[in-house]
């Protein structure tokens, strides 16, 4: 068996996309005009859905809609993908009522900090094109 080895070019110190990454202090910021990745503004969905349940904002999916403007079946897999998150959001039904009537709530946010998501709600708004 004869193999052919390639020698690749040596790892920078100062990768290229070190220079485009946010910052913890202003989620959105870049330095460039880039469009946020699929997995931020995935990410920040959630945590900005959590906040408007968490708040009273928005407790069922068709206030989620309102507040945001998202079709109904993004705002439903928004809300199922909060326990990937580790995010415990249960729907409590309205006594006496039928079809899903009743709201959402947070009972336990896991590892999220909700007061870093209140403190920098215009940046993750503005991430997710909502203002």
């Amino acid at each position: 068996c004869s193999a052919t080895w390639r020698v690749l070019p040596p790892i920078s110190a100062s990768p290229a996309w070190a220079d485009r990454s946010a910052t913890c202090d202003n989620p959105g910021s870049t330095d460039t005009d880039m469009e946020s990745s699929k997995t931020r503004t995935s990410f920040y969905r959630r945590l900005y859905v959590a906040w408007l349940i968490d708040s009273g904002s928005a407790c069922n999916v068709p206030a989620l809609m309102a507040a945001t403007g998202m079709p109904r079946r993004t705002a439903q897999d928004t809300l199922a993908a909060l326990a990937e998150l580790d995010i415990d959001c249960v729907f409590e039904q309205q006594d006496g009522e039928r079809n899903n009537a009743g709201h959402y709530r947070i009972r336990d946010w896991g590892p999220i900090n909700r007061d870093w998501i209140a403190n920098h709600l215009p940046a993750i708004k503005a991430v997710l094109g909502y203002n």
